[in-house]
């Protein structure tokens, strides 16, 4: 641990292999960190390479160049770091380098594009120029959130069913087959049960998906290797490495009420899904979670999603007859973001309804909508580490 992190944080327990830290520091990045866009590409009546009908993935290269995924055209697109169309890459089929609709996107190292194709029943790694590689037969359907991950060892992480799921509203387990660049398995990594809960109520919103606020545990695969878990209680996490060094990180927060009109429109919400039989009828609590959701980049740094202030968004149009209620309070999505090593390096508050794309140890690559409602992706400097 550096000694940096020994100066900002309280290390209040320190045992074998693991590690406690209480984070009190200033953020590193400074008290109000805005982001500062390199490039913006996407048009309404640009050429094909810009006028994007539905970007669903986006996988960059640590030195900025970047493949996206439009699945509205099913095509896989190649650009430089400055956002220059530079190619396409294979074309919509069931041939060899083809590919129907993908559902992962990942660099191994920054010389194998691996894209994952179920309907094809296979993950196809291309070179950097978009040469067919090589071809992975998968006889199984990897899901979820999270389900396809690379690592800095060149290992490729695919979430599975660990076994047959049982019936009612019991968590199914779930594990991370590791494959190298062959598709040769390396071996297994328990992870978090997929939950099925009747109560959760999930609104996919220009933010990104908004739940009904329920107590969760939460995790991601680190590309350092190992596991980041964490629950919506805790403005911390753990760092679970292998072979068992241990860090769990903590800092001090205070969660948001949940009360007035976002609470009233929460509520119109529940309502509205308990009327349809799509939602239990539990109480919304009274306060929010601290955190949304985590995720790990390729540098290490563990991205908090935490619940921010609401904000009121314009009305989403709704065609004559639609009695579905509006939610026009909600926050835009917001991080707290800590280093590999558990230092605290500072909030980061996205642009109003935009949503992460990929992020890179440089750079955070976002959708977002232009003035015509245009689908567009930013890429957005980060501090130097």
């Amino acid at each position: 641990m550096s000694s940096a992190l020994l100066l900002a944080a309280t290390l209040a327990m320190s045992a074998g292999d693991t590690v406690r830290v209480r984070s009190t520091a200033a953020p590193a990045w400074g008290a109000k960190l805005v982001l500062k866009p390199e490039f913006v590409i996407g048009q309404v009546d640009g050429p094909p390479e810009v006028a994007f009908g539905s970007i669903e993935l986006l996988a960059a290269t640590r030195s900025g160049e970047f493949v996206l995924f439009d699945g509205a055209d099913i095509q896989l697109r190649r650009y430089d770091r400055s956002g220059r169309f530079l190619g396409a890459i294979g074309r919509k089929g069931s041939g060899p380098g083809e590919y129907q609709h993908l559902q992962g996107l990942a660099w191994l190292g920054d010389s194998l594009l691996a894209a994952y194709d179920p309907d094809n029943a296979r993950i196809t790694l291309f070179g950097t120029t978009g040469e067919l590689r090589a071809t992975i037969p998968i006889q199984t359907r990897f899901f979820g959130d999270k389900a396809f991950v690379a690592d800095t060892a060149g290992l490729l992480w695919l979430r599975t069913i660990a076994g047959p799921p049982e019936g009612g509203e019991s968590p199914v387990p779930t594990w991370y087959v590791r494959l190298d660049h062959r598709g040769q398995v390396r071996d297994s990594v328990p992870f978090l049960p997929l939950e099925r809960k009747s109560q959760d109520l999930v609104l996919m919103t220009r933010d990104g998906p908004r739940w009904n606020f329920p107590s969760r545990s939460l995790a991601a695969p680190s590309p350092l290797g190992g596991v980041v878990s964490g629950h919506s209680a805790r403005l911390g996490f753990t760092v679970t490495a292998r072979p068992g060094r241990i860090l769990m990180v903590d800092r001090e927060a205070t969660p948001l009420p949940l009360t007035g009109a976002e609470r009233a429109q929460w509520e119109a919400w529940h309502a509205y899904m308990v009327a349809q039989g799509r939602a239990a009828q539990n109480p919304l609590p009274s306060r929010k979670p601290l955190v949304r959701d985590l995720l790990v980049d390729p540098a290490g740094r563990v991205w908090l999603e935490v619940y921010a202030p609401a904000e009121e968004r314009a009305p989403t149009p709704r065609r004559p007859g639609d009695t579905r209620p509006q939610l026009t309070l909600r926050d835009a999505t917001t991080y707290e973001v800590f280093a590999a090593d558990g230092k605290y390096l500072g909030r980061i508050a996205l642009p109003p309804e935009s949503q992460v794309l990929a992020i890179t140890p440089s750079r955070l690559w976002l959708f977002q909508r232009g003035a015509d409602d245009e689908e567009q992706v930013a890429a957005y400097a980060l501090p130097p580490r």
